[in-house]
């Protein structure tokens, strides 16, 4: 394998390069993705179904963090599906089911996947931003804190990520020797300039700096012990928040760390794939747990669950 292709392989980020791994990661590797489907990938899917048709029903979708959620839902489980097609490959071995083999493949899946990893990072940073403001400013919660706000952020971040990522699809081929995705040596250096720092490193200081904020301002005002009504629900909602995206931060640094310090060693490539398959696979943890941090965070939507599960009744959300 030259030199090139080696440095081309630095793009083991792409969600392709996981796609193929079955075939070239090492035995322990697979042993590892055997066991990480019906762990995670299945109970994942499954929450996030369930957590889109909470959002979605008429008691949450009054509520703009609801909109967040629902959207991140999506995100999510598409994520989930993207980190699954290894393992669908793993339990057909040596045949694989969904593989990439051509450029116009390899360019539709990575521009896909480049704006739903994007979309996916910053819809945890505006859901957090807005749990700030709302307790920072509580009045512009009027403005900001409605269903027809957030659908309208959601839309606008959808379209900016939309044409933000064409150049991925310009830029993609699929190369024969390293069997993935990947891009030329101009390209390449575009995107680890230029992708890391807007769809991970900023995302995840955004989302630490938040974090700090808000757990300083409600230890201030005591909104982690006493509150009542509307002003309870609303801290229950903002600490449902926080545990998200604390989580997201915990599950998206080992990846972060690779990006970062990927350009600057030297590895060989099945070392990267075999470092990228863990590291990919914390990061789809965090695709895979947001339901279940809403039903052990949030009252009501733990409540909400139950009674629908009895086919009961429950009234309108005030958050």
């Amino acid at each position: 394998m030259n030199d090139s292709a080696i440095g081309s392989y630095g793009a083991t980020f792409y969600a392709s390069i996981v796609v193929n791994a079955p075939r070239v990661t090492s035995p322990a590797i697979r042993r590892f993705q055997t066991i990480f489907i019906p762990v995670i990938i299945v109970p994942g899917v499954f929450g996030n179904i369930a957590s889109f048709l909470v959002m979605t029903s008429r008691k949450f979708r009054v509520s703009s963090c609801s909109q967040y959620l629902a959207a991140l839902a999506v995100f999510d489980t598409f994520t989930l599906v993207v980190y699954s097609l290894p393992f669908i490959n793993q339990a057909f071995y040596p045949y694989s089911l969904v593989t990439f083999e051509n450029s116009l493949s390899c360019k539709i899946y990575e521009y896909l996947s480049s704006i739903n990893d994007a979309a996916s990072s910053w819809m945890v940073v505006i859901l957090t931003m807005e749990r700030l403001v709302i307790v920072v400013w509580p009045f512009a919660a009027r403005t900001v804190a409605t269903p027809a706000f957030s659908r309208k952020v959601i839309l606008i971040m959808s379209i900016f990520w939309s044409v933000s990522c064409i150049y991925i699809f310009i830029a993609t081929k699929f190369d024969i020797n390293l069997q993935s995705c990947v891009m030329t040596s101009f390209w390449y250096n575009i995107y680890f300039s230029v992708s890391p720092v807007t769809i991970v490193y900023i995302p995840t200081v955004s989302v630490l700096i938040c974090n700090a904020l808000l757990i300083i301002l409600l230890r201030r005002s005591n909104g982690f012990g006493q509150s009542s009504g509307k002003s309870a629900s609303a801290t229950k909602a903002t600490v449902m928040v926080l545990m998200v995206s604390l989580l997201f931060t915990v599950c998206t640094l080992p990846n972060t760390v690779f990006a970062f310090i990927l350009p600057y060693v030297s590895l060989s490539p099945q070392t990267v794939i075999d470092i990228s398959s863990i590291t990919s696979a914390i990061y789809g943890m965090n695709s895979a747990i947001n339901f279940y941090v809403y039903l052990l965070s949030g009252d009501e939507v733990r409540n909400f669950v139950v009674l629908r599960l009895k086919c009961g009744r429950i009234p309108k959300s005030t958050t």
